[in-house]
């Protein structure tokens, strides 16, 4: 799934420690014991989900930030091409970033591929998600009421694992289906000067067969002494393909990545 962009905001951005942050509760959820089985429409949408991503993707992810800090303000624009291996990102190569109007050079898109990159190597930067089957355990589910019609089950979930790539939030499966429909979520650490987050995950059709994550909605709030400021950041996920090994799909992207620099 999706990086988790609050991470690579505040740590690859670099808006100075002014504003940007993350999180708020997402959903209250009764205490229950850290690591017990998920309900049955939990594992089914895991199990959907492990199947259909399976196998080597390149996805495009789009990404437009705008931050406000008392007069101060940054926006940033920019396009991504990412490697994904049996749902767990791998490696990705920007296209363009611009920074407050101005487009930056191969040598700085380079640079963020690399600590990006890095980051990744080693488990980092994307958010474990209630719905995947590697970290079911990691979490407690409830179900709450939920005003999303009847062909819908609202989940609440929590997670006793503090830190930035576990939370607590509310996904809606459509049981008749077991495909997850929405995910809102907070994680558990949040960055320095955090005070409020939102962060809403839509799904959609990827490609035939292929249900992910294809837009992230976030809002931001935060303060540095009198200084608050806030953000919002949207995120799409498109032009999905997939390809016979990780291989291929790796030399695609070095394609790709060459002929935009």
């Amino acid at each position: 799934m999706p990086f988790v962009v609050h991470y690579l905001l505040m740590k690859r951005v670099g808006l100075g420690a002014a504003f940007l942050v993350c999180a708020t509760a997402a959903a209250a959820v009764s205490p229950a014991r850290a690591g017990s089985e998920a309900p049955e429409v939990v594992q089914r949408a895991a199990s959907l989900n492990a199947v259909a991503m399976s196998g080597a993707f390149i996805e495009e992810r789009h990404i437009d930030l705008n931050v406000s800090a008392g007069p101060a303000h940054y926006s940033e624009q920019n396009d991504a091409m990412v490697l994904i291996e049996d749902g767990a990102y791998k490696h990705m190569r920007y296209m363009r970033i611009v920074q407050n109007g101005k487009v930056l050079s191969a040598d700085d898109l380079t640079q963020r591929e690399s600590q990006n990159n890095d980051d990744l190597e080693h488990g980092k930067a994307f958010f474990k998600q209630p719905f995947d089957a590697r970290y079911l355990r990691d979490y407690t589910y409830t179900d709450t009421a939920c005003a999303c019609g009847p062909h819908a089950r609202q989940i609440a979930f929590h997670s006793d694992v503090r830190d930035d790539q576990h939370g607590d939030g509310t996904m809606v499966i459509d049981p008749s289906t077991g495909l997850v429909m929405n995910v809102t979520y907070t994680p558990n650490v949040l960055p320095q000067h955090a005070s409020s987050a939102t962060t809403v995950e839509t799904f959609g059709e990827a490609v035939p067969g292929v249900w992910t994550v294809v837009r992230i909605d976030r809002t931001y709030g935060g303060h540095v002494a009198f200084i608050r400021g806030t953000g919002t950041m949207t995120e799409r996920l498109d032009h999905f393909q997939r390809f016979g090994s990780p291989v291929a799909a790796m030399q695609y992207l070095q394609r790709a990545s060459a002929s935009s620099k």
